[in-house]
């Protein structure tokens, strides 16, 4: 696992959208889950502390309180609700992985943001999936097929699902052009598992979606321009930083502050981006 993780660390720094430190921090939960090559998730932050969150401390912390001082009201109560388990949290995320295998298209809006058009999330359509094309200085891969856009299923205004989709990696000129091992263009595939809003039983099918799709091979946070060129003669660009950072800034504009509930996650390569945004 130690010759895994440096080769992440190195793969990372040549992308150039996140630094060596950033990755060592993230490292225990990158190592673990590119090393199993399986279809992982990064859903800690919606964990209860436990065997699977170490640093996690369950126990409240002493508050010194002065003999003279006026009682405190007790919080106001929510209704309880019933979790879903782990098990159940984790089943979703690797049906999500499993339903994006089959190579379709989805029916759904889009948008394009302009200086006098932002695609709020009040015009569209709760549940129904649409794409969000940002501009500026996002892009996937080659030139031939340069348009980015991240996909957005509406859903509660206090209620956020980020998921980071797979797309292979792409790292080298061999890789990129030569065998092309990563998506080179935007897919919204069907939604299934966690990103299933149909199934009643979807701990998540409340939840607003910002589903950041990947076409440019970096794990999500590459900001290089490359010396080799793509099939057109175009010099390689790899923006996945910028890709995801106009998805969370799109979410962080038209959602609640704070949110109720907030979870991300990823599948394959997207696994390892979400784990190196989850800080943001």
């Amino acid at each position: 696992s130690r010759l895994v993780f440096l080769k992440v660390v190195s793969v990372v720094r040549r992308m150039g959208g996140v630094s060596g430190r950033a990755v060592l921090a993230a490292g225990g939960h990158v190592v673990r889950r590119l090393a199993a090559e399986l279809c992982g998730q990064s859903v800690w932050g919606a964990l209860p502390c436990g065997p699977s969150r170490p640093s996690c401390s369950s126990t409240a912390r002493p508050t010194a309180v002065r003999a003279d001082a006026p009682p405190i009201a007790p919080p106001p109560q929510r209704p309880s609700r019933r979790r879903p388990s782990v098990a159940s949290r984790r089943l979703w995320t690797l049906l999500a992985c499993v339903a994006s295998t089959v190579r379709a298209s989805a029916a759904g809006a889009s948008c394009r943001i302009t200086d006098w058009e932002k695609c709020p999330m009040t015009s569209m359509g709760v549940g129904e999936p649409t794409l969000v094309y940002p501009g500026g200085l996002t892009r996937c891969l080659f030139s031939d097929d340069v348009d980015y856009a991240f996909q957005v299923f509406r859903g509660d205004t206090d209620k956020l699902l980020v998921f980071f989709q797979e797309g292979g990696m792409c790292w080298d000129q061999f890789s990129t052009t030569t065998r092309t091992a990563c998506r080179a263009s935007i897919d919204d595939r069907p939604s299934g598992g966690i990103l299933d809003r149909t199934q009643e039983s979807n701990p998540y099918r409340a939840f607003t979606i910002v589903h950041i799709l990947s076409c440019s091979g970096d794990l999500h946070i590459g900001d290089v321009k490359r010396w080799y060129t793509d099939p057109r003669g175009v010099l390689v660009e790899q923006r996945g930083y910028r890709n995801a950072r106009a998805a969370l800034d799109w979410a962080a504009a038209n959602l609640d502050s704070p949110l109720e509930e907030l979870v991300v996650a990823g599948c394959s390569s997207g696994a390892v981006g979400a784990q190196l945004w989850a800080a943001e």
